[in-house]
């Protein structure tokens, strides 16, 4: 992650990410970024390759085993 901070600290950055089916899509308050998307689920669809894309294939691997048609 590239910061625009020209100070010479390191940051730690810890993500944590909530995946879930949702009926209905919740008005949310975004608290740190200006804008998010929502994402249908398809675990084939590259979202972003260093963290959500093997997140995504972790969860549909979880998915078949468990004999879930969602996971494809």
């Amino acid at each position: 992650m590239t910061y625009t901070d020209p100070s010479p600290a390191t940051y730690h950055k810890q993500v944590v990410y909530f995946l879930a089916f949702l009926s209905t899509k919740p008005k949310l308050k975004l608290t740190e970024h200006d804008s998010f998307r929502w994402h249908e689920w398809d675990p084939r669809v590259k979202i972003q390759e260093e963290t959500i894309d093997p997140l995504v294939q972790a969860v549909a691997k979880h998915f078949a085993s468990l004999g879930n048609k969602e996971s494809e």
